[in-house]
Order: C-alpha cells, then structure tokens, then sequence
C-alpha cells in the first residue's frame, strides 16, 4: 500500500508534523482522531486515539492487514520483494545490484534461503499499494519489478518468483483460474519460453491466454514507455482481435498531451532544432509519425536532414540516416564544413598558402573533436537497402529516437513491385510501421517537380500522392535565388523557407530559415522585429 493511496480512501486528511492525521473510518468520527504515518521500516503505521483496534480500521476500508506492508523496501544496494505465503508466512526475495550485475537471494524468518520450500511452490508476487487495475485481464510478468510497472501503469499484475529457467507449479498459478492472462514475457529467448511454458500450464486452467512482448531486444514491462492505451494495441495485435473504442477512452491520453504542450513539455516530441519549425509541430515531431520533406534538386534537402539529424541526436539520442544517394564520407565532409565555419573554397589550390594553411589546421581540429565527441548519428549509405533491412537496422539501436530516409525514390528502386507509383507509396506505408513499432517518427524526403503557374511555382510529389497522404505533415523546402551570380561566380540565396501543406499537429505554415550553401548550414531566421529594429 502507498501512502497517497491510503490517503485518497480516508475523509478530512491533513497534515500533522512528518505525517498526517484523518477521520477514523473505524468509529463515527467527527474530529480527527487517526495518527498516519510510515516507520523507518517502511510500513504505514495507523493509531485511533479514540481506542479502535488496527485491524478494524483496515477492515473498515476493505482491506487486509498485509496491504500495509511495503511490497518492496531498498537498503543501499539491496531491494526487497516480500511474499505472502497464506496465513501468516512471509518470505523475502533480494535482489542486490553489483558493479558486475545483479544477484538474488531468498530470505525466510531472517534466515538465508526457503527453508525446505521449493522456488517454482511459490505464490506469485502480488505488487500492494498501486491504484486499483483499469484491465479486467491479468497480467504476468517475470519478476517482480516488471510486475511492479505493470500494475503502476494500471494492469492487473503478478510476478513470477522463479526464474526463466523455472515454471510456477500449478497450485501457484491457481489464483488464474478461469482468468483472461496475459503473459507479458521478457523480449528474449528465455523469456519468451518461461512465458510459453506457463502458457501450456494455464490451458486448462484459464479462460484465455496470449504472450506480448514490447520494446527492443531484452526489454521488458520495467521498460515500457508507452500508456494503457498503447498496450491494448499491443495486445489486440497479438490476439488477432481488432477492436474499437469510444472516444472517451482517449481523453486522458489527449489531456496529458494536452497539458505537456502548455508546459512547454516536449519530451514526448522529438525537436528538429529549428525553434519556429518546433513550434509549428507543436513542439517537434510526433513519435511514431511520417513526416515528407520535398524539395526540388539542389534546394538542400539534404542538408537540412543532416542539420535535423544533429540536433536530434544531441538532444534526445540517436538517429539512423540511411542516404543510398550520398556516402558517409560526404556526409562527415559537410559536417566538418559546418562545424568549422570554413568552406572548401576557403582552402582551396588556388588560395595563397599564408591564407588556407591555418584554415586548414582549423579543419583538422574541428575533425579530431567530432570523432572524439562521436555524435550517435549511425549513417547508412549502402546503394541496394530496402525499407525491411532500415527497419532491422533500427531494431537493433538500442533507445533509437529518429529515422531519417534520403530519399523515396532511391528506396523504391529497391522494390520488386514493377509500377514505380506502387513502389514508392509502399515506402511510406513501411515508414508507418517502422515509426509506430519503434514509437519514433520517420522524416522521409522525396523528390518533387516544380512548375510555374503564372508567377506562382507549383510543387508536386514525384511518382505519387500516396506519400503525402500518408504522412502525418507534408513540407515543402523553398529556395529562392538570385538572377545573376554575384563577382565569385556563385548565385546567391534570397530566401529559404519550409512550408506545409498539410499538418496534423495544427495549421499549415511557412518558416523561414537562414541557409548558407556553401558552409551546409540551415537555421532559424531572426526577423527585424526580433532583434528589436
């Protein structure tokens, strides 16, 4: 039991000292004459100074003398799982974290091991305190913690004690009968085979069961980022079953994200870096969306997917770039460009040595601290990859935050799928399951052709609209530049903007941007206004 949630079942709570004191639900109480507070060993303590016996308050709040105690107390390295055995047998699993890994160990009557019991007779571990279930099914985890975050986030949840080597005995998973279980297995070998066995035990004896796993490889319910909501995804997928659900289910969900946007919290956003471009996406891309980037050749689209690349990577964590069209050598060329400051021109032959040789030293520097920095950006450039092998590839970053694909059309080429249209509106579906498996967003850039209408200019998609109309935003980059070259031979950038088309985070909008070609850079604008002119 928790202390909030003992507090939440009681009238007229207050503050009193380091604890807090309440209306006894044991007696018809009209001050408060219930003392509340949690001893050093970690059990909440209950005194009525109007005489009422501890067992009569906890059966007047409907619960039972071993919901007060701690389901799990921590002492430096060690963590303690209690377990009850019925009536009155407490036995205490410790697991202790080492430098070189965890160990556990059983503890009964303050004495090391089980005293003659057997691991696998063991009633399943029970998490105490949490608030009460939002899932009429029952879910079991392996181990304790994992059932501790399970039943957090508002499952029904047991713990398995034994291990992946071992399976419950059937007595211990009486408690199941004629339950709907879900086996929430570890996402490894052992895992998925402690569950399995459980499985063919529960067949007889529950009213249904299925196996899930989530996240990447070896994680389990400890590490499940995602809401309720998120889960019965996941279980519907698994169970075959395809439901639908009233609108109401998804408030909470909508409030909190809701109440993080006016927060100004965007941890659930990943940032492109590009302040007024975040906050058109209100604030930055959304896990598990597509979003097109399209732009005419040479209008640097590349470039911003690099500079978005780095923004993203430093911010929140790593980024797969897959670029068939571009090699990883150029792409660190641009990066050292941009980092440095100092163009190619600057160091080029026809420069005076006393002009390009301390440049040039310059370079080298910014070189040596981006391999000692080793920014987790992970570039593919191999020329045959497909959308399957990016999604394999991904699977295996571990905390991946973002997928970046330069370009459709270089994937579709890939495509055994003879009609190039087909081709490349397959990339965008596979982008789709790629971003919500990984619960990351996938930007994708696409080529588009330009025609005038009028004086207006005319973007469309190559090949298809399919991509867009998957997409959850669909942007245009826009680069503007001179008539004439200026006296270097090289014309010169007007303007440059990102604009949408579509948006499913809000309005369509158009952000400038500051794009200088020549050193690979793209960042924000500051109007005049800004500046305060």
């Amino acid at each position: 039991m928790e202390l909030d949630n003992l507090l939440s079942r009681l009238e007229n709570v207050k503050k009193s000292g380091s604890g807090h004191t309440a209306r006894c639900p044991g007696h018809e109480d009209n001050k408060n004459s219930l003392g509340i507070s949690v001893g050093d060993n970690g059990y909440i303590l209950l005194k009525c100074y109007a005489g009422c016996e501890f067992g009569d308050i906890v059966k007047s709040l409907g619960l039972e003398p071993s919901d007060f105690m701690p389901e799990k107390t921590r002492t430096n390295n060690e963590t303690v799982y209690k377990i009850h055995i019925p009536p009155d047998t407490i036995v205490e699993h410790i697991r202790v974290d080492e430098p070189g890994g965890k160990r556990f160990f059983w503890r009964k009557n303050g004495q090391t091991g089980l005293g003659g019991l057997k691991v696998r007779d063991l009633p399943l571990f029970e998490p105490l305190g949490n608030s009460p279930p939002k899932t009429k099914s029952t879910f079991i985890t392996e181990g304790e913690k994992a059932s501790i975050a399970a039943a957090r986030l508002g499952c029904k949840a047991f713990g398995t004690v034994c291990g992946a080597s071992s399976c419950p005995s059937r007595e211990s998973l009486e408690v199941l009968k004629g339950e709907d279980v879900i086996l929430w297995a570890d996402n490894d070998e052992p895992g998925q085979k402690h569950m399995e066995n459980i499985r063919d035990q529960l067949n007889e004896l529950a009213k249904s069961v299925i196996i899930i796993t989530t996240g990447g490889p070896k994680e389990d319910a400890a590490d499940f980022k995602g809401s309720l909501y998120d889960l019965k995804s996941i279980i519907d997928k698994a169970s075959g079953v395809r439901s639908a659900n009233l609108i109401a289910d998804s408030v909470d969900a909508a409030i909190n994200s809701l109440a993080r946007y006016c927060n100004n919290d965007t941890s659930d956003r990943v940032p492109t870096g590009l302040n007024k471009l975040d906050q058109a996406l209100r604030g930055g891309m959304m896990q598990g969306a597509l979003y097109l980037l399209g732009a005419p050749s040479g209008h640097g689209k590349t470039t911003l997917l690099q500079c978005i690349a780095v923004n993203c990577a430093r911010a929140r964590g790593p980024v797969l770039f897959v670029s068939p069209e571009m090699s990883g050598a150029e792409l660190a060329e641009r990066e050292v460009v941009r980092v440095s400051g100092i163009s190619v021109n600057e160091i080029a032959p026809w420069k005076h040595p006393n002009d390009k040789i301390p440049k040039l030293a310059q370079i080298e520097e910014v070189a040596k601290n981006i391999k000692k920095e080793r920014i987790p950006i992970h570039i593919v450039d191999d020329t045959d990859i497909t959308m399957v092998e990016i999604g394999k590839l991904a699977e295996r970053i571990e905390n991946i935050k973002l997928v970046i694909v330069d370009y459709a059309q270089e994937i579709a080429n890939r495509s055994t799928t003879s009609a190039r249209y087909l081709a490349v509106g397959e990339v965008g579906k596979d982008a789709i399951v790629l971003g919500k498996t990984l619960g990351v967003p996938v930007l994708v850039a696409s080529q588009v052709n330009v025609n005038k209408d009028g004086g207006d200019l005319e973007y469309a998609f190559r090949e298809t609209k399919d991509l867009e109309h998957r997409a959850h935003c669909s942007m245009i980059m826009e680069v503007k530049r001179s008539k004439m070259p200026n006296k270097y031979g090289y014309y010169d950038i007007e303007s440059a903007r990102v604009f949408a088309r579509k948006n499913r985070s809000g309005a369509v909008f158009s952000v400038d941007l500051d794009y200088n070609p020549a050193l690979f850079t793209i960042g924000n604008k500051t109007t005049d206004m800004e500046r305060g002119y």
